[in-house]
């Protein structure tokens, strides 16, 4: 399947569409298939062998035939692409400014690979390799890899640096190879999550396996638990259905927070391209919890001025400014307004590296007292 539902099975486009006769039908077949198949039809089925899809396996999880390899065993490839297309754009770039003195606008091509290359080369390529394999087909077949790479690295090394900053870690600054020990990570709005994803393989929950230290990542989207990759298989991963924007999601997290830290880990939210007012959410909770230490959040979209800001008399866009650095500029402002008590620093930055215009990276970190 190709376009928008790429990477999607028959069960997840039901589910998604809420056809619940379809998902019904197709649950039970699958049901029926597992009690049915015995080890030796499973090893040689003849109707599948007739059937099967062109590079397309079956995931032993969920049973689903899917595309594999994956995308991202083909992201240095991809890589190789978008930098072979800047490269000759660059060159009928410099073609239109000697004939006509200028050329036309186009749509940015990210080719930056620094964020690429740490995860590719993480633990001497395991992480990778674990990401690459059919279990994880959910986020490996996604679309624009590259792009959520780059966020979901830019939030890790942010939340590295938080974790400097609250003494909690002995790294050195700015080191390029990530290393969490003792978070508890809280991954807001998710989606699919390819950041929760990347901790799990980053950081296993293996004692003995590189890059251990005793971490849990939590994932929260409304997104039905069947419909989120199978990266729960991890011991050190789970996924939340829940809408966040309810009052009664606040005391759920809060009871998490406390459950977690209590077992020694420090409690930090993430958001990454939250839209409109759920950046303003990411913010109170991290304001409410006196247990989440620190929030790193990138801001998307703009909510509708005067009906989704909540102070909109506060959002005052200033002469020639891009609106989205306003809107970064009023959220900073809008978790800043607990420093006075002397111990919350926050601070904004633009993330480069990122293969997005909207690349705003603002932290809040609560330093004891």
């Amino acid at each position: 399947m190709r376009g928008k539902f790429s990477g999607l099975t028959p069960l997840d486009l039901a589910v998604q569409f809420n056809n619940k006769q379809a998902a019904t039908k197709l649950l039970e077949q699958i049901h029926w298939k597992k009690r049915h198949t015995s080890i030796d039809e499973e090893k040689v089925n003849p109707l599948e062998v007739h059937t099967k899809k062109r590079n397309h396996s079956t995931c032993p999880l969920c049973q689903c035939s899917v595309k594999f390899p994956t995308k991202l065993s083909y992201i240095l490839n991809d890589q190789d692409q978008a930098e072979k297309k800047e490269r000759e754009r660059s060159i009928t770039w410099q073609d239109e400014v000697i004939q006509t003195n200028q050329h036309q606008p186009t749509k940015e091509l990210y080719t930056s690979r620094k964020y690429l290359d740490q995860f590719l080369s993480h633990a001497g390529g395991s992480a990778f390799e674990k990401l690459c394999k059919i279990e994880y087909h959910g986020i490996g077949n996604k679309n624009k890899l590259r792009k959520e790479i780059s966020e979901s690295y830019s939030i890790l090394h942010a939340v590295q640096q938080c974790c400097l900053d609250l003494g909690i870690s002995d790294r050195i600054e700015n080191n390029p190879i990530v290393h969490l020990e003792q978070v508890f990570l809280i991954d807001l709005c998710s989606g699919k999550s390819l950041t929760t994803a990347l901790c799990g393989a980053l950081f296993p929950s293996e004692p003995s396996a590189p890059g251990y230290g005793n971490n849990h990542f939590l994932a929260v989207d409304q997104l039905p638990v069947h419909l989120i990759p199978h990266f729960l298989q991890d011991a050190n991963s789970t996924y939340l259905s829940r809408d966040i924007m309810i009052p009664e999601f606040l005391v759920a997290l809060e009871q998490e927070v406390h459950r977690q830290t209590a077992g020694g880990r420090t409690a930090i939210l993430v958001g990454m391209h939250l839209c409109g007012n759920l950046s303003e959410r990411a913010i109170e909770l991290f304001q409410r919890i006196p247990l989440i230490k620190a929030l790193i959040l990138s801001p998307c979209c703009l909510p509708k001025l005067r009906s989704g800001i909540t102070d909109f008399d506060s959002f005052q866009k200033h002469e020639e400014e891009d609106m989205y650095i306003a809107w970064s500029r009023y959220l900073e402002e809008k978790m800043d307004e607990n420093s006075q008590k002397g111990n919350l620093t926050v601070e904004r930055y633009f993330d480069k590296e990122m293969h997005s215009i909207k690349n705003a990276i603002i932290t809040g970190v609560k330093r004891e007292e």
